[in-house]
């Protein structure tokens, strides 16, 4: 993914800028970490919300990460520390974790948006024709599909009449159904917030 290796070297690059403090031993643990989600990681994630992120980009980016964060812990194999102690030594949330919850919340906001919008435009855009002979392309909305069952959230779809126009009978929904979407609003802000 093309996209991908771009963050990867742009993330390195901020990373290498920051080593003089990063790998500092006087710099406590905390404030080291500090620096890398507010320094590194918005460089290496700038536009994931938007990636149909594979298992090879996000690979690349949690190995990116892991080794900044070994370095930067003066932490090095020979060490036989796991991944996980040193991740939960400085704090950092893995960086797969952080990407899942930036497509949540875009796809929250572009929910949010005006109908005639084109975010909300694009997000329901229907191609004609079939795809390609092969193994399928990672789309944004499988992406999508695939953050939503890890977070135990159903995809909430507005039902239309026809000619577009919302009939008097959807306009108010049962109270049961009401209710069920807004639980799943709940729970969906839940798993964000507790992810922060």
């Amino acid at each position: 993914m093309v996209e991908g290796n771009s963050r990867v070297s742009a993330a390195w690059f901020k990373w290498r800028s920051l080593t003089g403090v990063l790998c500092d031993r006087m710099i406590p643990e905390h404030l080291k970490s500090k620096i890398y989600r507010a320094v590194v990681r918005p460089v290496a994630m700038y536009g994931a919300e938007c990636w149909p992120a594979t298992k090879e980009a996000e690979t690349r980016l949690s190995v990116m990460e892991t080794k900044m964060l070994r370095w930067t812990a003066g932490v090095t194999r020979m060490d036989r520390i796991r991944n996980d102690a040193i991740r939960q030594k400085s704090g950092v949330a893995p960086i797969a974790d952080k990407m899942r919850e930036a497509r949540l919340r875009w796809y929250g906001h572009v929910l949010r948006g005006k109908e005639d919008s084109v975010r909300k435009i694009g997000l329901e855009l229907e191609v004609s024709g079939k795809r390609p002979r092969g193994r399928p392309k990672q789309r944004w909305s499988d992406t999508l599909h695939t953050d939503m069952k890890i977070a135990g959230v159903h995809l909430i779809k507005r039902r239309i009449g026809k000619g577009g126009v919302v009939t008097p009978e959807e306009r108010t929904p049962l109270r049961s159904e009401t209710n069920a979407e807004e639980e799943e609003v709940r729970k969906v802000l839940s798993v964000l917030s507790a992810s922060l």
